[in-house]
């Protein structure tokens, strides 16, 4: 993870910029979804391809979540009792339906994306370390085939943006209704950081109760 802290740095400054200007500076209620879902996509777009959105209206960025708030719906407990219940695959349900356009639009998904990192190799690009690069690494040792590289590839993406978005938006949502924790944490990054600069990964042992608050509502998104 120290690998991609200033990655991650730069995509929470880009984050909290897109609200203020989208609020206009605070005069304007905004919808946070789009760009909490863009923060999480980049980062782990970042992590898997190397690659990472220019712009909140990408449509990859759409996409990318359509594709994860699919893939977390059909994944429920329900959906786990077709793997120990093989009879159940051949029930021809909705569920079942849903869950073979997802699988295609996986494929057709990250498998584009994966064949646009074999040709940065195959030109000679510079690419960076990331989960993609590994996996074509060590292909033919594994013994991956292409459905494999594609549902790896997306499973780890999905699942960090729709974790994290989560978070983040069920954070801001609750955090008005509390303003004495809001007030006291306020307290803590002016007392430590200062208004001069962003805090960062660094800081984290010197802010104790924003940790505490971090730690409490990923717990909490976690439960649910």
């Amino acid at each position: 993870m120290e690998q991609y802290a200033s990655f991650m740095d730069y995509e929470a400054h880009i984050f909290i910029k897109s609200l203020y200007d989208e609020g206009v500076k605070g005069d304007k209620p905004v919808n946070p979804a789009h760009y909490a879902g863009r923060f999480a996509l980049n980062n782990m777009l970042f992590m898997s391809f190397g690659i990472r959105t220019v712009s909140a209206s990408d449509p990859l960025v759409a996409t990318a979540l359509d594709l994860a708030m699919e893939f977390m719906d059909l994944t429920g407990p329900w959906s786990n009792c077709v793997d120990f219940f093989e009879f159940l695959q051949y029930l021809p349900t909705q569920k079942r339906t849903r869950g073979r356009i997802l699988h295609d639009s996986l494929i057709n998904v990250y498998g584009g994306m994966i064949s646009d990192f074999k040709d940065k190799l195959r030109s000679g690009k510079d690419v960076p370390d990331c989960l993609v690069k590994t996996l074509l690494d060590n292909e033919e040792t594994e013994h991956l085939d292409w459905e494999d590289l594609c549902m790896l590839s997306a499973v780890f993406t999905l699942g960090g943006v729709h974790s994290t978005s989560g978070i983040i938006q069920w954070f801001l949502a609750l955090i008005p209704s509390h303003r004495d924790v809001l007030a006291r944490a306020h307290k803590e990054l002016d007392d430590v950081i200062g208004r001069s600069r962003w805090p960062n990964f660094e800081d984290e042992s010197s802010l104790p109760y924003i940790r505490a608050i971090i730690k409490e509502a990923s717990t909490s998104f976690n439960g649910t």
